[in-house]
């Protein structure tokens, strides 16, 4: 009996330790999800970006242009963009603009908002205000085939 409870303290203990050196890292891969949904969150509240998505033919359309000509599609350090996200750092370096034969089917643009492609994703932005209205991860599209 003494040392099924020595036994059960012990097992608990370690549990707890356990615990304690993972929560650290569970609490760090979090926090930037949180931190990208409350600002796209607060964007949104805000209006900074409007309403704007690209449709399931698009990123389809969009893939069949990239998917050869890149090297993304084996890369897990690439950029990450996202709906409603301020853009900011370098950014600009990297954004290339979206060849017309393709934005030309795509639905309109909102006011002020262009089309660019950047590390495997399609991103639908204003280069005034920097705001993203929609992004489709093409790398996404690359593992799903």
């Amino acid at each position: 009996m003494f040392r099924d409870t020595l036994r059960r303290r012990v097992e608990l203990i370690a549990g707890g330790i356990v615990c304690l050196a993972i929560c650290p890292f569970v609490v760090a891969e979090a926090a930037p999800m949180r931190d990208h949904q409350a600002q796209a969150a607060n964007n949104r509240e805000h209006h900074d970006h409007p309403e704007y998505h690209f449709r399931t033919e698009d990123r389809e359309r969009l893939y069949s242009h990239y998917k050869d000509s890149e090297q993304w599609l084996d890369r897990r350090d690439r950029h990450e963009y996202y709906e409603g996200q301020r853009l900011e750092g370098d950014w600009e370096t990297g954004m290339k603009p979206i060849p017309q034969d393709y934005t030309q089917e795509l639905p309109p643009a909102p006011q002020g908002y262009v089309f660019g492609y950047s590390d495997g994703y399609a991103v639908a932005f204003n280069p005034t205000t920097h705001i993203v209205a929609d992004v489709i991860d093409l790398a996404a599209t690359s593992a799903a085939q």
